[in-house]
């Protein structure tokens, strides 16, 4: 609920059902009365009942396969970027995330939600987790015979 005047004064005219923005929040006026607006700051499917079609294209049965979309889920990671070692005997699973992507916004809370979920969904088969950040120097090799040069980057610490 607000005062008309406070509208106003930011130059507002405000009608029942108009949709105002409204210190950069969107809201629909919902009654003008008394001096008094009434705003609905709500998302417009609030309280309503969703209905979805989904089709389930892969059914997870590998136990790394599950670590992988896990993993790609939270990180935000493509798949087949990130190493996934699973050590069932040691109940270990070992994360590798490419050098580019630990400066990423968020990825510390993001293995820290990865963890929770994996001890969550495999309590019997994991209890522990390992993130593997690896960062090389770039290498510079000669190829060819015109001296030409190119960089290539050390992926897993190895030449």
């Amino acid at each position: 609920v607000f005062s008309i005047r406070e509208f106003q004064r930011r130059g507002i005219k405000v009608r029942v059902g108009e949709v105002i923005d409204f210190g950069g929040v969107q809201g629909i006026v919902k009654s003008v009365s008394g001096g008094r607006v009434v705003v609905d700051f709500n998302h417009p499917l609030a309280g309503k009942t969703l209905v979805y079609r989904v089709k389930v294209i892969a059914k997870l049965e590998d136990p790394v396969e599950k670590l992988k979309a896990l993993s790609a889920k939270h990180l935000q990671i493509p798949g087949k970027e990130l190493n996934i070692d699973y050590e069932p005997d040691a109940k270990r699973v070992v994360v590798t995330i490419p050098s580019k992507y630990i400066t990423k916004r968020g990825i510390q809370y993001a293995k820290l939600s990865l963890a929770t979920d994996i001890l969550d969904f495999f309590k019997d088969s994991i209890d522990s987790i390992v993130f593997r950040e690896i960062i090389s120097r770039k290498r510079e090799e000669k190829r060819g015979t015109g001296g030409e040069t190119s960089k290539e980057e050390m992926v897993g610490g190895e030449p």
